[in-house]
């Protein structure tokens, strides 16, 4: 499993984006859209992030679809609907507890949805 996503295309291997340590310890693996995500903790702050990660130009290309589909407006936010629940299952796998940092939020459907469940 690990072996393919090291070979996955349009990933890269980062530094914990909050404390700038390399040393993780790795989680699971979670499977969306036909790719393949490592869910890792770093070993120096406990922030969890995927890693790797898309390559900027994915990203970039991926948030110009959300624009297409709406998603910038909170009805077009809430056709997400079922993707948020599924997400906020797998953060309740690793956390029964704490405070969550949604990164681009759009316009905070998901954060708003976390607070009520």
């Amino acid at each position: 499993m690990i072996k393919k996503l090291k070979s996955q295309r349009n990933f890269r291997k980062i530094i914990c984006p909050l404390c700038g340590s390399s040393k993780e310890t790795f989680l699971n693996v979670e499977r969306r859209a036909n790719k393949v995500y490592k869910i890792v903790r770093c070993r120096k702050c406990g922030l969890v992030f995927t890693n790797p990660q898309p390559l900027p130009q994915v990203i970039k290309n991926s948030h110009s679809n959300d624009k297409k589909l709406g998603f910038y407006t909170y009805a077009g936010a809430k056709a997400y609907y079922f993707h948020y629940i599924n997400g906020l299952k797998i953060i309740k796998n690793y956390f029964q507890q704490g405070e969550l940092l949604d990164v681009g939020c759009g316009v905070g459907y998901f954060i708003q949805m976390a607070k009520e469940k």
